[in-house]
């Protein structure tokens, strides 16, 4: 009855509505760890459909926390009525299949076998999260993971498992990956799920560990390529003077292209643009300028318009000629690039 009253007086008190909801979920997900079955009843009614989703989805997962098994057998037994947003996909189904993990390892694996091939990925990669710190569970996760035929399935636990890890413990995360042995290129895809989450907490430790751990033959460049063009989009100083600092054998075509295309992405064209211009090869330069040139003019003609004018004229006949290459002679279809005068 009090955490009725709570929402009830939230509803008057809370104009914001961004805010309400999310307090509505955390209350409702209170309210249900001590009866799921009132609570989640409690949101199904509210009259507002994106009210409701974030309070079905709180009062489902407070429920999950207390007593897995009832709120998967509400959900199973309410869910072709449960339309709108997250609830009608195979995400809940996860989410309470990893919710009776901490409880019951081999059941919640067993559970997977209703779901479909490919929400089944998604289901071990949220088990994995719920099981990552504690060193029994995470080992019976593991044993029960291997168990499974699928491979795609078994890769999506792992590296659900492996990043997580990486975000709380690198260094346990690193301890896992280079003792346990691996099939096929398993050990490779780890490494870079490693890394790829380690980047966002400490970029350069990740780097250094990830050309560390590379094999003597391997392009250098290509292995960081992706990490690096990560970092680069979170702190394009620290990155740059960091590459600095290592062997001209890392500056490859494929660290430069990585790069250019992850920053032309995320809107730094002017930067993108730097970093293709250092590409050796003229065919990957002219193409991933040309992309950078189209993406940046449909955002800010003008802008692009000038970085084109202050290209060196090679630079320019290159572009060109990329222009050209792709579209063929269709005037509807080529953009001009002229040079104002």
């Amino acid at each position: 009855e009090e955490a009725r009253l709570a929402l009830e007086e939230l509803e008057v008190t809370t104009a914001n509505n961004q805010v309400r909801m999310t307090l509505q979920s955390l209350l409702i997900g209170r309210w249900a760890k001590q009866d799921g079955r009132g609570a989640v009843e409690y949101a199904m009614n509210l009259e507002q459909p994106m009210q409701r989703v974030g309070a079905m989805m709180g009062g489902l997962m407070g429920w999950a926390k207390s007593d897995p098994e009832a709120a998967h057998a509400w959900y199973q037994e309410h869910r072709d009525t449960l339309s709108g947003g997250m609830l009608g996909t195979g995400l809940m189904d996860g989410l309470l299949c990893a919710s009776l993990a901490r409880k019951d390892m081999k059941k919640a694996f067993a559970r997977l076998k209703d779901l479909e091939k490919s929400e089944q990925g998604n289901a071990v990669a949220m088990m994995s999260h719920q099981v990552m710190m504690d060193a029994g569970m995470r080992r019976e996760f593991l044993d029960e993971l291997d168990q499974i035929e699928d491979a795609k399935v078994r890769r999506s636990g792992l590296e659900g498992l492996v990043a997580q890890w990486a975000m709380q413990d690198p260094e346990g995360a690193v301890d896992f990956v280079e003792s346990e042995r691996w099939e096929d290129d398993m050990g490779e895809e780890m490494r870079r799920a490693l890394a790829r989450a380690w980047t966002n907490l400490d970029p350069e430790a990740a780097l250094d560990w990830r050309l560390g751990a590379a094999g003597k033959d391997e392009d250098r460049g290509k292995v960081v390529a992706s990490q690096f063009a990560q970092w680069m989009t979170q702190s394009p100083e620290a990155a740059t003077a960091w590459l600095e600092k290592q062997p001209e054998a890392l500056r490859t075509d494929a660290l430069y292209r990585e790069t250019s295309e992850r920053l032309r992405v995320r809107g730094r064209h002017d930067l993108a643009a730097e970093w293709a211009e250092q590409i050796d090869d003229p065919d990957r330069r002219g193409d991933t300028m040309s992309q950078i040139y189209h993406h940046w003019k449909a955002r800010d003609e003008e802008a692009a318009q000038r970085w084109f004018e202050g290209l060196d004229a090679p630079l320019r006949d290159e572009l060109r000629k990329e222009t050209d290459h792709h579209h063929g002679e269709n005037p509807v279809a080529v953009p001009v690039i002229e040079v104002r005068q």
